[in-house]
């Protein structure tokens, strides 16, 4: 999958060769998104460079398979951000289908994780009780701008390790990237670790720039 700069590669086999994990693409997304919540590549943009990075590296996955050499992106997601010039791999791990619910119909479908914006996370950053904001984003993107009095921690970390953001799992917690994926990538993450309220900040830094402090940098 490919979005704005970033993009995601993986190999999924049912009934790998012996010594590889075998999953699908529900090990990696369970339910299909809800009709009209995922943008067109001409809506949402995708750097064009990037496509030729990750197809080329689908086509070294294939060449991999068929001649059975090097180390296949079986059990594993590489997580691509081109602006920050990393691959980062995380371990995928093939779910209990046989437990797993129907997907909810469009009708049934909920948003699992509470959003807020850019002017209202102000406010609330204004007020006696500011909630912990987690950003989620590489260090050079946060060298261009960033919430003043957040917490840093990429996402790739997250996803390992939650309790690497040193954040109280009581606290309000709201997280943020360049614009709102990786985000709720994370909050899927601390909430499955037992966090108790976390918000994920609508369209991210991007939207924060252009709302409440157009004096940073936009990238």
């Amino acid at each position: 999958s490919v979005y704005r700069t970033q993009a995601q590669v993986s190999v999924f086999w049912a009934a790998p060769p012996a010594g590889f994990v075998g999953t699908d693409l529900r090990d990696l997304f369970p339910h299909p998104p809800a009709p009209g919540t995922v943008p067109s590549c001409g809506d949402a943009g995708v750097l064009g460079a990037l496509t030729g990075q990750v197809g080329s590296m689908m086509a070294a996955e294939a060449v991999k398979l068929i001649c059975g050499v090097g180390e296949p992106l079986l059990g594993r997601v590489a997580f691509v951000d081109l602006l920050a010039a990393t691959v980062q791999h995380i371990p995928l791990v093939p779910g209990d289908r046989t437990a797993a619910p129907p997907a909810p119909s469009p009708a049934e479908e909920t948003t699992v994780t509470e959003t807020l914006s850019p002017t209202e996370l102000a406010a609330e950053l204004a007020g006696d009780a500011p909630p912990v904001v987690l950003d989620v984003r590489e260090p050079a993107e946060v060298a261009i701008a960033a919430i003043d009095g957040s917490v840093r921690v990429p996402l790739a970390e997250v996803l390992a390790d939650p309790t690497a953001t040193g954040i109280d799992p009581d606290a309000d917690v709201v997280v943020h990237c360049k614009v709102q994926p990786r985000a709720e990538a994370a909050a899927r993450a601390l909430e499955a670790a037992g966090y108790a309220r976390v918000r994920v900040l609508e369209g991210g830094i991007l939207a924060w720039v252009a709302d409440v402090d157009p004096s940073q940098a936009s990238y």
